[in-house]
């Protein structure tokens, strides 16, 4: 909200504004209430001051009328908008009847539905006189204004100033805040996707208020008119819910909604997003000397909801076998380097042992992980566009593998073989739905003459 210089002569006010733009305002005080018992006057009234108004504006590029007389003045919205646009029509023949440039605008609020509703009626008589170029176009300007900057005027010195004051206090006192510290869903903030954070943003301007996320806090402000934020609130209250029954039926609340509903197993992570950066952190961290020739090209999140499924059912049975030993680690999330035709076959189907074991077989005839994505990273061939995944992995109760080692003759009691028995690096599992690939990345790696 700003200050511009401003001066009236005549009915006409001539606003300077700080953009170097020239506004003129028609001002008219003979006004009335509609009359019911002379509907004919009030119209006739109604017409003389639009066609007044549009004469002494017609040098102006545009002229805007505002539904004038639909509010207190207690004007039926037809009769505003078939005498507005009839007269403006008749004021364009007589005025500007060569003049192609010139335009005029009826400014309607958003909410002003029975208004709409009556300009759009009103329009659609002359829509076949439009197409015969009898007319000029009408146009409907569909997008509403985001944000609306507000300039004041005054012939006094300060009466501006007040103004200004007096809004900032009135907004004060109308404008409410909202946040979900004390929501039952409060956890699930944290876990909202992009897609999801994208609609709660569509939603917000359609309910015409501010959202601010606090992932790292798990929280949302909402700020607006109190109606507004009470409705925008049900709305996410609404879809965190929904994110919560789709966790009890066994889904990540993590995953997009959407994708699940249509399919479609690879969901592109944003750079911005703070699961993005949890992945990146973790897969820089565990990459040890390679970790400054390391170029992330994309993440992506893999929602395949049958091998989550049956990865679950894998994974409880391992917790089942080990509920007599608390101590052993049931779950651990490794890497897994590969290409980008076998990430593809892993994601859509599972981790088969068949072409899992391509790259050895050392530690047992399984499929590999390691927890380092250096080691695992290796097992990507040439040094662009590699692949690697970031895999939830039941390992459970292991023991020494060797190149002998598999399904058959693996110890019932045990659920995977590894390296070395103290702080293993390397994982071998011998069912193919002891692994979930939680996360694929591609990346190149710049040479080390390059790097850093």
């Amino acid at each position: 909200m700003k200050n511009s210089s401003s001066q009236i002569s005549q009915g006409i006010q001539v606003i300077q504004m700080l953009d170097g733009r020239t506004v003129l305002v028609y001002h008219e005080n003979d006004t009335a209430e509609f009359d019911l018992s002379q509907p004919d006057q009030s119209t006739s009234r109604l017409k003389v001051f639009f066609a007044k108004a549009y004469t002494m504006l017609q040098d102006a590029e545009v002229v805007a009328y505002p539904a004038i007389g639909t509010g207190k003045l207690k004007y039926p919205p037809n009769v505003v908008a078939s005498t507005m646009i009839g007269t403006v029509l008749k004021c364009l023949k007589t005025h500007h009847r060569f003049n192609r440039n010139k335009k005029v605008k009826f400014v309607i609020h958003p909410r002003d539905e029975a208004v709409h509703q009556a300009f759009q009626l009103e329009m659609s008589r002359y829509k076949d006189l439009c197409k015969k170029k009898q007319l000029p176009d009408f146009k409907k300007a569909d997008e509403v204004c985001k944000v609306v900057r507000i300039e004041f005027s005054s012939l006094k010195e300060g009466d501006a100033k007040k103004a200004v004051e007096l809004l900032k206090n009135d907004e004060k006192k109308h404008i409410v805040s909202s946040d979900f510290k004390s929501s039952p869903f409060k956890r699930l903030v944290s876990q909202l996707t992009q897609t999801e954070i994208n609609l709660v943003e569509k939603l917000a301007e359609k309910q015409h208020v501010d959202v601010t996320f606090d992932l790292l806090a798990s929280d949302i402000t909402i700020e607006g008119l109190p109606e507004n934020v009470s409705k925008m609130n049900e709305e996410i209250q609404r879809l965190l819910h929904g994110k919560s029954t789709s966790t009890s039926s066994g889904m990540p609340s993590n995953w997009d909604m959407e994708a699940v509903k249509k399919n479609k197993w690879d969901v592109k992570l944003l750079p911005s997003s703070q699961e993005y950066k949890q992945v990146a952190a973790k897969f820089l961290r565990d990459a040890g000397s390679r970790r400054s020739q390391i170029q992330i090209t994309e993440i992506l999140r893999t929602q395949n909801l049958q091998l989550y499924k049956q990865y679950a059912a894998q994974k409880e049975k391992v917790q089942r076998e080990l509920s007599t030993d608390p101590g052993v680690i049931v779950e651990r999330e490794l890497w897994h380097g590969t290409d980008k035709e076998s990430a593809t076959k892993i994601c859509t189907s599972e981790f088969n042992r068949s072409f899992c074991g391509k790259n050895g077989v050392s530690y047992g005839k399984g499929c590999y992980f390691s927890t380092s994505s250096e080691y695992s990273s290796c097992y990507s061939p040439s040094n662009f566009d590699k692949y690697i995944i970031l895999a939830q992995v039941a390992t459970g109760r292991y023991q020494l593998g060797n190149s002998s080692t598999d399904r058959s003759n693996l110890p019932e009691s045990f659920h995977s073989t590894v390296n070395k028995l103290d702080s293993p690096t390397i994982f071998v599992v011998y069912h193919d739905a002891a692994a979930y690939p939680t996360y694929v990345i591609k990346f190149s790696l710049t040479p080390n003459y390059l790097a850093g």
